[in-house]
């Protein structure tokens, strides 16, 4: 007998299914022209609210996010959301440029 802890026999979700997979390198090529054909895509997002100081974040392009704790975290995505795709502040006073 030995005093090393046995480890569980019980599979979980988590055990079953990896969560991260190695890409293939064509993958990686399809994964790198979707990213540039999105830095190209316009981008305009837009709050909605869907309920009790509860809001969504819906951008032209596709992406939608939940925002469950409010406005402020709304405008947090956004904001994060542009930062990803590189839509930068104009500092001529234009909102956003592309």
């Amino acid at each position: 007998m030995s005093n090393h802890a046995r480890r569980p026999r019980v599979f979980g979700p988590k055990d079953l299914f990896p969560s991260t997979t190695p890409l293939s390198a064509g993958e990686k090529r399809n994964l790198a022209k979707l990213g540039r054909a999105l830095m190209k895509l316009k981008h305009d997002c837009r709050i909605e609210d869907i309920g009790f100081r509860t809001f969504a974040v819906v951008c032209s392009c596709g992406f939608e996010a939940a925002a469950p704790f409010g406005e402020r975290q709304a405008e947090r995505i956004r904001e994060q959301h542009y930062a990803r795709w590189h839509v930068i502040p104009d500092p001529m006073g234009a909102k956003y440029r592309a």
